[in-house]
Parts: structure tokens; sequence; C-alpha cells
């Protein structure tokens, strides 16, 4: 790489995201990058007055519902990031799943609640508006009383000048929240964007793992922290990443707890996207110590190097099987192919395919991803029910001068069950400021919808967009787990759904979308399937138990312990 295009990308990858370092075959037609930018400096003030959010037609898979929310997500002209996400949780256990939205400085969060397909904001009185700032949600029960809890990560300090702190909202059980972040011992670093629940340590209880993007403190920029928290049982917090070896510095811009090696236990993964960074996979070694293993696997650079050709700035990992083999592969997004006739492999996306052996390999440019633009928010997941899963992305930063990466539209992109993908639809999602999204089947008609979380910027956007599924004649089932010796939930539990010729593997999980908590119910699309299924649960606890016969087309409920144990 010249000299040059390492300069062009420092002020403007660095700019964005706090100092933002593959190969691929079969690269595709790239667009025209804009100018490089020579002043860099925050916006000025919005006006006073929005334009409602642009809503594309009602036509396609996803279709926009019109005045879904009323919400607007201000913008980066309040000090903050301009990002932030969603969780969909069911906070009042009854039954169906409420949407939580972040909001930037001086603005409440809203709280969802669902009441048959419709919304209504009871923030206020649930006592989680907040009002400081915030970027990620995260959604889990921390104490295993059967309700889910809430983790926010601050904002500012990458693209705003100002930082805003975390907050710990514990449930009651009783539609209200107490706010547990003083005496948590959760002391979060500033520039923490991403959080993910997961047992880490082994001990039936949901752990913290978040990670950090540059901050900018006194003009200068600098590498964030990632860092461990174990679970005391009763919303307190240890740090345990100097112990376990997790010691590294780095622009982190997603966080994700995941088994990649089947062995029991819960690994870690950042998504590190600064110039020169690569990501890391830490290896848990079943003791709370980790070895970083991200060479290993072959997915970054070897422990100890100082750079390699391996370098991959990374910003966010999905995980799903997308060839059906009953691993789980990782489609990792970059910032996408935003600079013509340079060489850039370093920040395209790649797809992880996964060999089975504690490796993978890219296959971007045969799943015809490469060439694809920038976005922020993702989704790896099956929307027409066929079986295979496809991915959603969208998200764009339409802020002088940060621009030039371009403008996604939101994009549906089909698995054509071969190891490739095609495009389906675009959203006319362009010109909103874009980030997270959180998907999830509200209506419970057994295809996934999602939620499209923008900030206002130019006076246009920071509605929340709710795209619905149009749904389908194909067969679906949608699990709901419940720990007894596990987590309450039942997060890092391995499902596997075996309908006829179909054998659909997932993992439930707790944060590591892009600052978003995606359901924490799996629905599996079956295809034609039109019958029972037998479904085998791979427990946080060690115990594999298998569920025979289970009704399709509806929610099924399985606790853990009531299963034929393997």
């Amino acid at each position: 790489m010249t000299a040059n295009v390492r300069i062009f990308l420092w002020v403007t990858l660095a700019v964005v995201l706090a100092s933002c370092g593959g190969t691929d075959p079969e690269p595709t037609p790239i667009p025209e990058a804009s100018p490089t930018p020579t002043v860099v400096a925050l916006p000025s003030p919005e006006p006073t007055v929005a334009v409602p959010t642009p809503l594309p037609a009602l036509t396609g898979i996803l279709n926009a519902v019109p005045n879904a929310f009323d919400f607007v997500r201000e913008g980066v002209y309040r000090g903050g990031d301009g990002v932030g996400g969603a969780a969909w949780f069911d906070y009042d256990n009854d039954g169906d799943l409420d949407l939580y939205i972040a909001n930037t400085k001086t603005e409440p969060n809203a709280l969802f609640r669902n009441d048959g397909g419709t919304f209504t904001d009871v923030a206020e009185e649930a006592g989680v508006t907040n009002g400081e700032g915030n970027s990620g949600v995260a959604a889990a029960d921390i104490n295993n009383d059967g309700c889910a809890d809430l983790f926010l990560s601050g904002e500012g300090g990458a693209i705003g000048s100002l930082w805003s702190p975390h907050k710990l909202y514990v449930n009651n059980c009783d539609g209200t929240f107490t706010d547990a972040s003083d005496g948590s011992g959760i002391v979060v670093p500033e520039g923490v964007w991403s959080a993910a629940f997961g047992d880490i340590n082994g001990d039936g209880l949901l752990d913290l793992f978040v990670g950090g993007v540059s901050g900018l403190f006194g003009g200068v920029f600098r590498p964030g922290r990632n860092e461990i928290y174990l679970n005391n049982g009763d919303a307190t917090f240890e740090g345990a990443s100097v112990s376990a070896g997790l010691t590294t510095q780095s622009n982190t811009c997603g966080v994700a707890i995941s088994d990649y090696n089947s062995d029991g236990l819960q690994d870690l993964f950042t998504a590190n996207c600064g110039v020169g960074e690569s990501p890391e996979l830490w290896r848990n070694n079943g003791d709370m110590t980790f070895v970083e293993v991200a060479g290993e696997a072959e997915i970054g650079r070897k422990s100890g190097e100082s750079g390699s050709v391996n370098d991959h700035a990374t910003t966010r990992m999905l995980f799903a099987d997308f060839d059906n083999d009953l691993d789980l592969d990782i489609l990792a997004l970059s910032y996408g192919d935003v600079a013509p006739g340079q060489d850039l492999d370093w920040i395209l996306h790649q797809l992880w395919e996964n060999n089975g052996d504690g490796t993978y390999r890219d296959i971007a440019g045969k799943a015809g991803i490469t060439g694809l633009g920038f976005g922020w928010g993702a989704s790896f997941a099956d929307f027409n029910n066929d079986g295979y899963p496809d991915f959603y992305y969208v998200g764009g930063i339409p802020v002088e001068p940060y621009d030039f990466l371009g403008e996604n539209p939101g994009t549906l992109f089909l698995n054509r069950q071969d190891g490739t993908f095609a495009k389906e639809e675009d959203h006319g999602l362009s010109g909103l400021f874009a980030s997270g999204i959180a998907t999830a089947d509200y209506d419970q008609d057994g295809y996934l919808d999602l939620v499209v979380v923008s900030a206002k910027s130019k006076g246009v956007g920071g509605t929340p967009i709710l795209m619905r599924n149009r749904g389908g004649d194909n067969s679906w089932i949608t699990v709901r787990l419940i720990g007894t010796e596990s987590n309450r939930d039942g997060v890092g539990a391995r499902v596997t759904v075996i309908a006829g010729n179909l054998s659909l593997l997932t993992e439930t999980r707790s944060g590591f979308a892009f600052l978003s908590t995606q359901s924490p119910w799996p629905t599996f699309g079956l295809g034609g399937h039109d019958g029972p299924v037998d479904i085998r649960v791979e427990w946080p606890s060690g115990l594999t138990e298998v569920f025979g016969s289970q009704p399709i087309r509806g929610i099924v409920t399985l606790t853990e312990g009531t299963g034929a144990s393997q």
C-alpha cells in the first residue's frame, strides 16, 4: 500500500472511528470515491424542525411500517457519535417482544411495549429514560430471576467530543427497573460502544464483555480497552481482564462471544477497525485464562506479530451456519469497497467459512459480497424461511467530511443455497444516518422482521424504521429456552433443529450485533417441511438433550432437564 493511500485512510477512516489494517480472488466493480477531505470538524447545529424520515415503498420481502414509533434519535450535534442501537426483549414477560432504543445526549431513551404488534413508549414509567446519551444496548437476565435486564454503553469520544457513562438497569419484575450502575463494579472505559453477555466462566451466570473504539481525549486519539466483567449474581461484577490475559488495546467496533471450536467453552471475538489492525480471537482455556489464536484460526495475524498480510480491519462479526453443514460461519464486515483503483483488500468485507477444525477460509469472492460498500448494522438470518441464512445490512454517515464512505440504502441479500448470495431488494434509506439494526419476529407470524435505528442528520431521519416481513408459505418454528443449571435464558446454547433433510444450527446470544441485541428466541425457517421436528440443545451447563416431535408454526418452550439426555 502506498504512503498516499495510508494518509488518505488515516484522515478519513481514523477520524470516523478514531483511527481505523485480505486479498480476494474475485473483486467486483467498485464505486467512485469522493475527494480526500482536508477539514475535520464537527457538523454545525441541526435545524430545529426535522424533515420526516423518508420511507421505502411497501413492496418486497421487508416493508416499512409507517409511524410505528413516536421517537427521534438526535444527531452528532449533541456531542455524541450519532450511532445507536436497539434491543428486542420481553421485559414484562407477556409473551411478546418489546423494544428498547438508545438516544443521544439530553434526550430520553425509549422502551416500546409491544401491544399485539403496536408499540407504546413506557420508558418513563419503567424508569429507563436516562437522557445522558447511549449507543449500545445489550439485554439479558443477569440475576436469573426470569426478568431481562439492560446494559447500555455510553456514547461520544469517536465522532463526537463528549463522553457519557454506561448504565445498568435491573428489572424489578413488575414493569419497572432499578438503576444499579453505581456500585455494580462495572467501570467501563471511555470509548466503549459494544457489549455482549455470555457465561464466560461457566458458573451459570451471564458475564459482560465490552469493547472500546478510540476516544478523542484532549485532541489525541488512542485505542480503547476491552474488558471482561464476571457476574457475582447480585447485580455486581468484578473485572477480570488482566488475570484472564486479555490486556491488548485496540480500536474495537464490535465484540462477540461464541464457542468457535465446539469445546463447550465461550470464546471471545473482537472486531478491530483500525488501520493496521486485525480481528482478535481469544480462546477460552477453561480456567478463566485466554490465549489469542486469530492467526491459528486464519482470520487474522498470529499472536505477537506487529503486522501481517492477514491484517483486516473489521467493524462487526455475524455468526450463522450459512451452508447448513452444522458449524457456524462468520460474516466479517468492514468499511467496504470505498476507494476505487486502490489496493485496499484490508477493508473489504469477508465471509469466513468454518472448516470444522478450528480454522476458517475467506470465500467472500465466491459468495459475491467482496465489492459491497459501507454499512453499519447487519443481520445474518433467514428472512424467507427457506432454511438458509440470508443477510441484510444498512448504514452511512451523511455528515461532512465522513460521507465519502457512501450511503447504504438498506440491502437484503438472499442465500442461493449454493454458497453465493443474490441482491434481492434495496429499501431507499440512502441519506439517513442509519446504524444499528435488531432482528426479531415481533408479530409472531413466523417470519423475521427488523428495526433500523437512525440519527437525525441535516434535518433528516432520527425515526426508527420498522421493517415488517411480508411472510410466505414456508414453515417455521421459534424456540424459547429456559435454563435451570445454565443461565435462565440459555444464552450461549447451541440449538439444532432436524426437519426432514434439513439440519439447522444456531447459537443463542445477547448483544454483539452492531450496538444491538437480536431476538432471544431464535426462529428457524423450515422450507416446505410439514411435520414435527426434533430439537437438540447443547446447554451452556454441558448437558445435551433432544426434544422430540415438536410442533411447527409456533413458539415452543424448552426447559433444561426435561428432554432426553444424550
